[in-house]
């Protein structure tokens, strides 16, 4: 099965390199590799916002309790969401989960207690907690309210921990291996992907920040374009007579799309392809 891994190594990185970001090599930020702490704080708030922003809040937290080391979670997970709130700083301490109308100091303080919970204390605990099954861990995370997959994803960078991808990852390997995809097990995925590492020259948890950057991108595209589509119906059965564009009178559904606000399709309509830069 090894040789077979190593085929699929070539295989991937063959069909992955053209769509690597640009800068992808270096965009996977350092983390806080011995700081469980700060790992926990700067991934859920770099799930939703700028690395800056996250290494901002992380800097914060380090500053209203030094002397500490910063890596245990059950320290973490014992300071009180109204204690908490004000050591992740002015701009961001009080600030809430986009979509959730929670806070995100209470979202941390819940990662801790749960990962606390899971045996997970320090950032080595994670590492090893998540480095070919990161079942049990995602689904603890899961279970907080305000964290998801992505949270997870974005702990796990910080944490510099070789996180095994979920399932849109894991469905984007199986597209670049072409007809070998569907025998992609679970149990191959983290070795495929320290296969691809290799060939790539750098580390797993690099090539994993860059898969889930390139999986982000294709969901938002996927996002926009039903959002756009289902806006084109609307406006459709808004416009047209009940019977479609073939009972339009000439000329006059023409006009109604134009009212309507659709533009003239050009005469020729050249293939653009969307490059994730």
């Amino acid at each position: 099965m090894a040789q077979v891994r190593d085929d699929w190594g070539i295989i991937v990185q063959r069909a992955l390199s053209p769509e690597l970001p640009r800068g992808w090599r270096e965009s996977a930020p350092w983390g806080y590799p011995d700081q469980a702490e700060l790992a926990v704080i700067a991934g859920v708030f770099a799930a939703q916002l700028p690395q800056a922003t996250a290494e901002e809040v992380a800097g914060s937290y380090m500053m209203a309790r030094p002397g500490r080391m910063l890596d245990d979670l059950h320290e973490l997970a014992d300071i009180p969401v109204e204690q908490l709130a004000p050591m992740l700083g002015p701009a961001w301490g009080t600030t809430r989960v986009l979509g959730v109308p929670r806070m995100r100091a209470a979202v941390i303080h819940d990662a801790a207690r749960v990962l606390a919970a899971e045996g997970v204390r320090t950032a080595r605990d994670y590492r090893e907690a998540t480095g070919d099954d990161a079942r049990a861990i995602d689904g603890a995370l899961q279970r907080v309210r305000g964290l998801g997959g992505v949270s997870s994803e974005a702990i796990s960078t910080m944490m510099q921990a070789e996180h095994a991808p979920g399932p849109l990852v894991v469905g984007y390997l199986r597209r670049l291996l072409g007809d070998e995809g569907d025998a992609l097990t679970d149990a191959d995925v983290m070795p495929l992907v320290r296969a691809t590492a290799r060939r790539l020259t750098v580390q797993p948890r690099t090539l994993l920040y860059a898969l889930w950057q390139i999986v982000d991108i294709e969901t938002e595209l996927e996002e926009a374009a039903a959002v756009f589509a289902a806006r084109q119906g609307q406006a459709s059965a808004a416009t047209f007579p009940a019977g479609g564009a073939d009972d339009c009178e000439i000329g006059v559904c023409d006009d109604l799309a134009t009212a309507a606000g659709e533009p003239e399709a050009p005469e020729t309509a050249p293939a653009t392809r969307v490059a994730a830069e």
